[in-house]
């Protein structure tokens, strides 16, 4: 392309970018450069010159300059709605904000300023760095500056607000309500939900875990939209779980997910995606496709501080656990109680049964002996051998205490027939699945994608996986096991979204009130707080600031898993009985299921699928 050259005489600060002027750039004064006449570019060709002297410059002309003139304010985006923020709100912000935070915080200040400024406000990051004891001058600055705009998951300035907040900052806010929004107001209030979420499309989750979501579903030949939301979110936790935790509650990201779709429609695609993404981000080592009993899966915690299964036909796998006792499978019988146990640790240790732990300290010394010997004979060229061995002869001091900070997750493809069945009362409300998040697609024909064609994810994503991850302390590909040892990485969570989340608490409580009288399953809506807080914070890893916009979301989908729980549940409950008024409830319970929460279904479908010998 061509460079154009004007003289900028008195000089001014000018806008780099014009919304209506689309991939042009503007460069002027600091923060800026471009490559001059006779550099190599990568083609092989060079910078030629066109016409004219860099001596001989003309004026810019007038109504360009006037174009360029930096505005009053810009316009910024916050908590997905859009405001005006002038250049001394933002000094203010930084003047609340200690200019020697830590490197992660001072980039994302940054990039907060440089989004919410159009990339125009480098002269606000420079004079707020400035300030710090470790400013290093500006041509630093600059090399960040330059890549800032590139992120297609920008940090906004509800980032530098909330760090700004944290340290006194209040800004100064005026508005009105239009009598159809107080409407609006009285009509949320007086729903059944503790805030709008009219506006939430389950198919499509905020900000980066929205972006992997698109790309699991370009992997898959049929529309699988609902299972492939769920396991994206359920990757990224896997990704940065082991690195990252909220700071309100210290929530974990792992999740237990149920993916319920009929046979045939693709659920293999998602699980191949999935497995993928494990790939990209340096963690496949720690992904398992199946149980094979308790003592596997300690020794798969030891192995790797995670432990992430992807099972297909899970119904089928649960089945024979339930019936481990009446099969011989004694192997069998404990797993449930392991997966259980384990989910719940991330945060602590996972004690170890007295035979189990002898049977482990055996392989464990075994191991150390092998390592110990590798090396002394010199067969440890790259580290491998002397990093097991620090890891086998740590998971051997700990060994008593338990398993340390075990972080297990799961995603489970099953079909209607083989799931819905298992989902009783004791279930529910005390089991396994009671602590899952069941998933459904409905549509059991889907219509196959035309001209489909898979594409790898590309290089932004890698990147940002392979971040989320090990955020760039160590190469995935030399590790000897997944884990993460030391201090996690606080998610902050703005006021809106803690209140929100208050919110969500207290509707819980009144839900699960209700529930407590009228069907005894008040333990499956009381579990639904841990869900909502895990899927909040997995959707805002990636920018590192939970909004309403996470909370909003996670809240639509935690509130679509309780009802699904609470009518299977209450629907295997009825069927039990044979007096005919609960006949009548489980037949009106199988219609709503069958009809799905979105278009419905013909009557044909509905009378298929919700009859049996009863009726």
């Amino acid at each position: 392309g061509y460079h154009i050259y004007f003289s900028n005489v008195p000089p001014m600060s000018l806008n780099f970018h014009l919304p209506d002027f689309k991939g042009i750039d503007f460069k002027s004064g600091r923060g800026s450069f471009v490559v001059g006449c006779g550099s190599l570019h990568k083609s092989g060709n060079y910078y030629e010159k066109k016409k004219g002297n860099p001596c001989d410059l003309t004026p810019i002309p007038p109504v360009l300059l006037e174009l360029l003139k930096k505005p009053d304010h810009y316009r910024a985006v916050f908590n997905g709605e859009s405001l005006d923020v002038t250049e001394q709100e933002i000094c203010d912000m930084l003047a609340h904000v200690n200019s020697d935070v830590d490197y992660d915080d001072w980039i994302k200040i940054g990039m907060a300023v440089h989004h919410s400024t159009n990339g125009d406000g480098f002269h606000l990051w420079n004079a707020w760095s400035s300030k710090g004891k470790k400013y290093n001058g500006g041509d630093e600055l600059d090399k960040h500056w330059h890549s800032f705009g590139k992120s297609a998951n920008p940090v906004t300035i509800g980032t530098l607000f909330h760090m700004a907040e944290a340290g006194g900052y209040k800004r100064s806010i005026t508005f009105s309500v239009s009598e159809y929004d107080a409407k609006e107001v009285i009509k949320y209030n007086n729903s059944d939900h503790p805030f709008s979420i009219d506006t939430i499309d389950l198919l499509r989750p905020p900000g980066f875990v929205g972006k992997v979501t698109n790309w699991i579903n370009s992997q898959c030949l049929f529309p699988r939209e609902h299972l492939a939301a769920a396991a994206a979110i359920s990757t990224i936790g896997n990704i940065a779980g082991l690195r990252y935790t909220d700071d309100l509650s210290s929530v974990t990201a792992n999740l237990f997910v149920f993916g319920v779709a009929a046979s045939g429609t693709g659920k293999e695609a998602i699980m191949t995606a999935m497995m993928d993404l494990h790939i990209a981000a340096g963690i496949s080592a720690a992904v398992h496709g199946a149980i094979k009993s308790e003592q596997e899966i300690i020794r798969n915690l030891l192995r790797h501080q995670m432990a992430a299964y992807q099972i297909d036909e899970l119904g089928i796998v649960l089945k024979k656990i339930s019936n481990a006792g009446k099969s011989g499978a004694s192997y069998l019988e404990g797993v449930i109680g392991t997966l259980m146990s384990a989910y719940g640790k991330a945060n602590g240790y996972l004690t170890i049964s007295g035979d189990l732990k002898e049977d482990i300290r055996s392989n464990l010394m075994k191991e150390i002996s092998l390592c110990n010997g590798k090396i002394d004979e010199n067969e440890d060229n790259d580290g491998f051998f002397a990093a097991r061995l620090a890891r086998s002869e740590e998971s051997l001091k700990n060994l008593d205490k338990g398993i340390v900070a075990p972080f297990l997750s799961m995603f489970g493809a099953t079909t209607p027939v083989t799931f819905d069945g298992m989902v009783n009362y004791e279930q529910a409300t005390n089991g396994f699945i009671g602590r899952a998040w069941i998933v459904r697609e409905h549509e059991t024909n889907p219509r196959k994608k035309k001209k489909f064609k898979k594409a790898p994810p590309d290089s932004y994503m890698n990147a940002t996986l392979k971040q989320l991850y090990n955020q760039g302390t160590c190469n995935p590909d030399m590790q000897v096991c997944v884990e993460h040892r030391g201090d996690k990485i606080e998610v902050r969570t703005d006021k809106e979204a803690e209140d929100m989340l208050e919110q969500v608490s207290d509707w819980i409580e009144d839900y699960a009130e209700k529930h407590k009288g009228a069907t005894g399953l008040e333990s499956i809506v009381k579990r639904g707080y841990e869900l909502c807080a895990k899927i909040s914070l997995i959707l805002a890893i990636p920018s590192g600031l939970r909004t309403a916009e996470h909370v909003r979301w996670a809240y639509a989908a935690m509130r679509k898993d309780v009802d699904t729980k609470i009518m299977l549940a209450r629907s295997n409950m009825l069927a039990e009985s044979e007096r005919s008024d609960s006949l009548v409830d489980v037949l009106r319970t199988r219609i709503i299921s069958a009809c799905g929460y979105e278009e419905g279904e013909p009557i044909s479908v509905i009378c298929q699928r919700a009859t049996n010998k009863k009726y």
